[in-house]
C-alpha cells in the first residue's frame, strides 16, 4: 500500500515538471522566432541609419527616437501569451515583412529594409501579445514609422517649404520694424551682408526633432486620438515659428548691432533658446487642450437622483477624450499612469514539442534572407568614389569663341555627399557683356541645375531643352532657362552634363534619374545583378556639368544670346577635350 502511495507522489510532482518545460519550450520558441526574424533585417538596416546620418541631416535625431521607442516597449510592453493561435492580421504584418525584405535584398534597398523591420516587428508583438492589448504596443508601432522616411523625397519638399515660409514670415517682421532688406528666394540680403535662411538657421531639423518629442510624449501620456493630432499639429507651427524667430533675430542683430549670429556658439545658443521657446509654447497648447477636452464628470446630486438619465452626447464625448463610455452609469476616468507590471507569460495548454509549420516557414525565410544579404555584403561594396578629375584654370583657354578670359575660381564645396563638392569657374568678356562659365563636378547622372538657381533667390521664366548635332555628328544636348529677380535683373543659363565616357546626357535623363528602370536598379544591387548575370559596377557613374550664366538689368538681344550660346559650346567641348585628355593619362585627380 505504501508503495503504490509512493508512485502516486512521484507521479504529482513529476507533472508540474512537465508543464514547466512545455512552457520552457514555448518561451524559447518565440524567443528563437523573434530573433531570427529582427536579425534578418539588421544588415540593411544599418545602411539605413548610416544613410539617415549622412544623407539626410535632418534625420539625425533618429537616436533620440530609437531610445525613446525602447523606453515606450519597456513601458507599454503587454502582457505575453504563448498559448494563443496566430491570428491572421499578425500573419499578414509577418508576410508583408518577408516580401518587402526579399524585394529591399535583391534591389539593396536600405529604405524598404526599414519598412520591413517595421513591419516585421509589428507582427511579431501582435502574434505573442495577449488578445486584448492592443491600447499597449499599437501607438508605440505608429511610432516606430518615424524611422523610415516618407517616399519620393518628400521630406524634401517639406525642407524646400520650410525654408521659403519662414523667409517669407522674416522678411514680413523685418519689414514691419523697418529694417532695409532684400528677400532673394532664399537668401536674405543685409548692407553689407548675405545669409542663406538654409545655412544661416532654416531650422529643419528642429521642427522633426519637435514632433518627434510630441509624439513620444502623446504615446507615453496616452493621450486620446483626438487630443494627440491637434498637439501633433501644432508641434509643426511653433517650429516653424521658432524658426521665424531664429531668422530674425539674426537679420536684426546684424542690422541694428553688427553682431554675427549667424555661426559659432552665439549661433548654437540662440538655437536653443529658440527650440526652449517652441517647447514653452507646445506645453501651452497641450495645457489649452486639457481645458477643452476634460470629460464631463456629473455631480454625486445628479447621479442619485431619481430623473436622472445618461445622455448619449455626453458618453460619446467621454469616450472621444478618453475617459470610457459610461453605459447607462459613470465610469472611472481612465488612468494615464503607467499599467502594472506585466502578468508572468501564459502557458500553453498542452505540452508542445519542437515548431509548428508556421514557425518552421517564417525562420526558414527570414534565415535565407539574412544570409543573401550577407552574401551581398561579401561582394566587393559599391565603391561611390566618382572618376573626378579636376579641371585647372588652363584647362580653358584665354581667348575662346572671341570671349577674353579675366579671372578664375576654384571651389570645394561642403556637401553631404561627394556629389557637387568640385567646381571650377572662368570669368569672360565680351565687349560690355561678362559671362561665368563653370564646370562642376561629379555627379551622378542628371543634375537640374534650375532648382539651385531658384534657390538662391531667382525666378525661373522658362526652360527650352535643346538638342544639336555637333561638329563630331553626336548629339549635343543642353537646356537654355531664363531668370527674373525681385530687382528686376535678368538672368540667362545654359548648361548640360556629359558622362566619364564622354558621351552627352540629354535633358530627358532627368526623368531616368528620378525613375529608373528595374533593370537599373537591379544593375546597381550585388544579387540583382546577380540574377541578370551582368557585371557589378564598383564605380558610379559620373557626370561633369557645365553652365554659362550672363545676367543684367536688361534682356540679352538675340545677336548676343547667339554669342553666349557659342561660347557654352565651347565652353564645353573645351572642357571634354581637357577631362579626356587628363583621364588618359591619369592626371589631375583630386
Amino acid at each position: 500500500m505504501s508503495e503504490v502511495a509512493t508512485d502516486k507522489s512521484i507521479l504529482e510532482t513529476a507533472a508540474p515538471s512537465d508543464g514547466e518545460a512545455a512552457a520552457n519550450r514555448a518561451v524559447r520558441r518565440a524567443v528563437t522566432v523573434a530573433a531570427v526574424v529582427i536579425a534578418a533585417h539588421l544588415p540593411l538596416f544599418l545602411v539605413h541609419l548610416r544613410n539617415l546620418w549622412v544623407m539626410r541631416p535632418h534625420y539625425q535625431f533618429f537616436p533620440l527616437l530609437m531610445a525613446g521607442i525602447g523606453w515606450l516597449l519597456w513601458k507599454h510592453w503587454p502582457r505575453w501569451s504563448v498559448a494563443q493561435p496566430p491570428r491572421w492580421w499578425t500573419t499578414g504584418l509577418l508576410a508583408c515583412g518577408l516580401a518587402t525584405l526579399t524585394v529591399s535584398g535583391v534591389l539593396f534597398s536600405p529604405w524598404l529594409a526599414a519598412a520591413a523591420l517595421v513591419l516585421s516587428v509589428g507582427g511579431l508583438i501582435g502574434r505573442y501579445a495577449a488578445p486584448g492589448q492592443w491600447r499597449d504596443w499599437l501607438p508605440v508601432w505608429l511610432v516606430m514609422w518615424l524611422i523610415v522616411p516618407p517616399p519620393f523625397r518628400l521630406d524634401f519638399r517639406l525642407i524646400s517649404w520650410l525654408q521659403a515660409s519662414t523667409s517669407q514670415m522674416s522678411s514680413m517682421l523685418l519689414d514691419i520694424v523697418g529694417v532695409q532688406h532684400l528677400m532673394e528666394g532664399n537668401v536674405l540680403v543685409l548692407p553689407g551682408h548675405r545669409m542663406l535662411v538654409d545655412e544661416a538657421c532654416s531650422g529643419v531639423n528642429s521642427v522633426l526633432v519637435l514632433l518627434v518629442l510630441t509624439a513620444l510624449y502623446v504615446v507615453a501620456s496616452r493621450r486620446p486620438l483626438i487630443w494627440a493630432v491637434p498637439l501633433l499639429a501644432s508641434s509643426i507651427v511653433w517650429a516653424w515659428g521658432a524658426n521665424v524667430v531664429r531668422v530674425t533675430t539674426v537679420a536684426l542683430a546684424q542690422a541694428w548691432f553688427q553682431l554675427d549670429l549667424s555661426g559659432g556658439w552665439r549661433h548654437e545658443l540662440l538655437g536653443y533658446v529658440t527650440i526652449l521657446l517652441a517647447l514653452i509654447w507646445l506645453g501651452s497648447t497641450n495645457r489649452c487642450l486639457a481645458f477643452f477636452l476634460q470629460p464631463i464628470d456629473l455631480r454625486r446630486a445628479d447621479r442619485s437622483s431619481f430623473a436622472f438619465r445618461p445622455s448619449s452626447l455626453t458618453d460619446a464625448w467621454n469616450w472621444c477624450v478618453g475617459a470610457g463610455w459610461a453605459g447607462g452609469k459613470q465610469k472611472k476616468r481612465r488612468s494615464t499612469q503607467p499599467p502594472p507590471p506585466p502578468a508572468p507569460v501564459e502557458l500553453p495548454a498542452q505540452p508542445e514539442k519542437g515548431f509548428e509549420a508556421p514557425d518552421y516557414l517564417w525562420l526558414t525565410g527570414f534565415a535565407v534572407l539574412a544570409v543573401l544579404q550577407m552574401a551581398a555584403f561579401a561582394v566587393p561594396a559599391v565603391n561611390r568614389d566618382f572618376h573626378a578629375v579636376r579641371l585647372e584654370q588652363a584647362d580653358l583657354p584665354a581667348e575662346l569663341a572671341g570671349w577674353a578670359l579675366e579671372s578664375h575660381e576654384a571651389v570645394e564645396r561642403e556637401t553631404s555627399s561627394k556629389e557637387g563638392h568640385y567646381s571650377s569657374g572662368w570669368q569672360y568678356r565680351r565687349g560690355g557683356l561678362e559671362c561665368r562659365v563653370s564646370v562642376d563636378y561629379p555627379f551622378e547622372g542628371w543634375h537640374e541645375l534650375t532648382n539651385c538657381y531658384t534657390g538662391n533667390g531667382w525666378v525661373r521664366l522658362s526652360r527650352q531643352p535643346v538638342n544639336e548635332e555637333s561638329q563630331g555628328g553626336a548629339a549635343g544636348a543642353y537646356v537654355e532657362a531664363e531668370f527674373s529677380k525681385p530687382t528686376g535683373e535678368l538672368g540667362w543659363l545654359l548648361f548640360g552634363l556629359f558622362k566619364h565616357t564622354g558621351e552627352f546626357l540629354a535633358s530627358e535623363d532627368a526623368d531616368r534619374a528620378a525613375w529608373p528602370t528595374i533593370r537599373e536598379k537591379l544593375a546597381r544591387s550585388p544579387l540583382g545583378s546577380w540574377l541578370l548575370g551582368i557585371r557589378y559596377g564598383g564605380v558610379a557613374d559620373t557626370s561633369y556639368q557645365v553652365q554659362v550664366f550672363a545676367s543684367r538689368s536688361v534682356g540679352l538681344t538675340a545677336a548676343e544670346r547667339a554669342e553666349v550660346r557659342k561660347l557654352f559650346l565651347a565652353a564645353r567641348a573645351g572642357a571634354l577635350n581637357a577631362y579626356l585628355d587628363k583621364a588618359t593619362k591619369g592626371e589631375g585627380k583630386p
